[in-house]
């Protein structure tokens, strides 16, 4: 790493290059602030047949448009029963209660008792489905469990909703710094790439809510931007430090 320090500061430009990037990363995230653009969240393709669907379903049945979220119980004892009964009737209530949801019907049960269903349907596409709404039906599902009680969410509100949670674009990166560590055994040499590749990637992400300003961008393009800028920047920054060293 001696070699790397005496070598980069053998550079004359380096200052200019380094405020020259913090120019750039600062001028876009203001922009993208002031002038960015929205992303979409309408994956339909108009004139298909899914599309036609939609359309209809909208037209002639909207309490059935929306997105679903379908609430599994089940209890050792059976979920027939008048105490769990009641607590999965008090459960439905107060999920009919929570905004955008339409209705929390009843669904079948399992012919041995032990599993029933409540199917939860919103106002809205699970696309547009505000995550408070459906963060709001999880809290509510797991204030009801306990004393035998188990209940299990699914659908794609729901997928959608642990997705965004679960942060991977971090752990991606903490994953990369533990590996260059490995690799290089220098904090600085393994947090150079890194660096590097932050300042392209807040440079790119700026520039991708401007465009959106004239382009459809998809509410997953921040996503396939931030893993594709951490995978070239990272990748490309490689070249930079074992030729300095």
């Amino acid at each position: 790493m001696r070699c790397c320090r005496k070598s980069i500061s053998k550079s004359p430009r380096r200052r200019r290059v380094v405020l020259l990037w913090i120019a750039a990363l600062v001028a876009a995230s203001v922009l993208a602030g002031v002038a960015g653009g929205d992303s979409e969240v309408d994956f339909t393709v108009p004139g298909s047949g899914s599309a036609e669907a939609v359309e209809l379903l909208q037209e002639r049945f909207p309490r059935f448009a929306g997105g679903t979220v379908d609430v599994v119980y089940t209890a050792a004892d059976g979920v027939t029963g008048p105490d769990t009964a009641a607590r999965i009737d008090a459960l439905a209530g107060d999920i009919a209660e929570v905004d955008h949801v339409l209705a929390a019907e009843p669904g079948p049960v399992s012919p041995d008792g032990s599993t029933g269903t409540v199917q939860v349907r919103f106002d809205l596409s699970a696309q547009r489905l505000p995550a408070e709404s459906v963060k709001r039906v999880m809290d509510l599902a797991g204030e009801a469990e306990g004393d035998g009680l188990r209940i299990e969410l699914g659908g794609y509100p729901i997928e959608r909703v642990e997705r965004s949670e679960a942060g991977s674009e971090s752990v991606g990166l903490v994953a990369a710094l533990l590996i260059l560590m490995v690799a290089f055994g220098s904090a600085l040499a393994a947090g150079l790439p890194l660096v590097i590749a932050g300042f392209g990637l807040g440079v790119a992400l700026g520039g991708v809510w401007l465009m959106a300003n004239v382009l459809d961008v998809p509410d997953f393009g921040v996503q396939i931007a931030t893993m594709i800028g951490i995978g070239v920047g990272i990748d490309y920054a490689l070249f930079i430090v074992p030729a300095r060293c």
